[in-house]
């Protein structure tokens, strides 16, 4: 209901498409769309399975969350656990109890990222030792001269 042009209403569908209808015979004076024209209740979708639910009776805004995954929300509860005490300890107890070699080197490698010296950690977990590299370099240097 537009209250600068009387007399039009926009509608939207639930596809996205927006409509404008003249009602000119409901003008009301001032301006505002008859009680007839009040939607009774109203549902919107939120992120996260958030359902925002209103409606005219008791003039309350209902705020619930619908699970559908149940495991997924317990794998998530998890997670936010563990990134907000050690995220080390975590990634080890992942890569513990992976199955597939591949998820478990993912984990490991996850659990190397996180660790306060994360750069000397990954070289070694890649198989690359600092000693090992610098005598390479000196090796290759003394050839070149």
């Amino acid at each position: 209901w537009s209250p600068l042009k009387r007399g039009v209403i926009i509608t939207c569908s639930l596809d996205r498409k927006v409509q404008a209808h003249s009602v000119n015979g409901l003008v009301t004076k001032c301006g505002r769309p008859p009680k007839w024209m009040r939607p009774n209740a109203g549902v919107s979708c939120g992120f996260g399975g958030t359902v925002l639910a209103f409606g005219t009776t008791n003039k309350t805004i209902q705020l619930s969350t619908v699970v559908e995954q149940p495991k997924l929300v317990t794998a998530s509860q998890t997670l936010e656990a563990a990134v907000a005490t050690e995220t080390t300890e975590f990634c080890a107890q992942m890569a513990a109890a992976a199955i597939l070699p591949g998820e478990k080197e993912i984990w490991a490698f996850m659990q190397v990222i996180f660790q306060a010296n994360a750069r000397s950690q990954l070289l070694e977990h890649l198989g690359f030792h600092p000693e090992v590299i610098q005598q390479a370099a000196t090796e290759f240097s003394e050839k070149t001269d």
